[in-house]
């Protein structure tokens, strides 16, 4: 009679531990996803892989407002999470590249742009490995003279993510929000 009573309390303990497990995974994000990052609008949801456990974000932006709700082309955000480094985003426009290679060429990234580990086929030309992404979004009409704008979601080479597809759909989402304050006069997207 002694096993039963031992089995039964050996499963009401796998039952706690599995319950207690689950509490643990969902306390270790404290904050809230936002549904603005660095001051442009985001998709939460997006960001979700990204995002690290902690208890408090935080985000450091440079952005210059040019008026009427727009902001120049450089945007340089750092998100940290608990007091540490997250990851940063920011946009830069482009003076010769006309496509997300010839970015990284012209910033002088040292990017194997001949394999990046994933490469989308959505709204944008992007490039994504586990640490970071990098696309690119050309102007059709640019008064400060450039060919685009570049835009980087960077974890850092000790960060990274065995889901690149998630950089990749959180750069995407962070494009959405920074092409449509960008002002007209720096860069027309099509």
């Amino acid at each position: 009679m002694k096993i039963p009573r031992t089995l039964a309390l050996l499963g009401i303990s796998a039952i706690a531990a599995v319950g207690c497990t689950k509490n643990a995974d969902e306390d270790a994000r404290a904050y809230s996803l936002p549904q603005e990052l660095c001051g442009t609008q985001i998709d939460p949801e997006s960001f979700d892989s990204v995002f690290p456990p902690g208890d408090t974000l935080e985000t450091d932006a440079h952005i210059t407002e040019t008026g009427e709700q727009h902001t120049t082309a450089t945007h340089n955000c750092v998100v940290t999470v608990d007091g540490g480094r997250a990851f940063s985003l920011s946009s830069i426009p482009a003076t010769q590249a006309e496509g997300v290679a010839g970015y990284i060429s012209e910033r002088g990234f040292t990017l194997d742009t001949d394999n990046p580990e994933y490469t989308p086929t959505g709204s944008y030309e992007i490039f994504a490995w586990p640490h970071i992404a990098v696309g690119f979004s050309s102007c059709t009409e640019s008064h400060l003279d450039s060919s685009g704008v570049g835009f980087i979601i960077d974890l850092g080479e000790e960060q990274k993510l065995k889901d690149v597809e998630s950089l990749s759909t959180a750069l995407e989402s962070y494009m959405d929000g920074r092409i449509s304050q960008i002002d007209p006069e720096s860069c027309t997207f099509t």
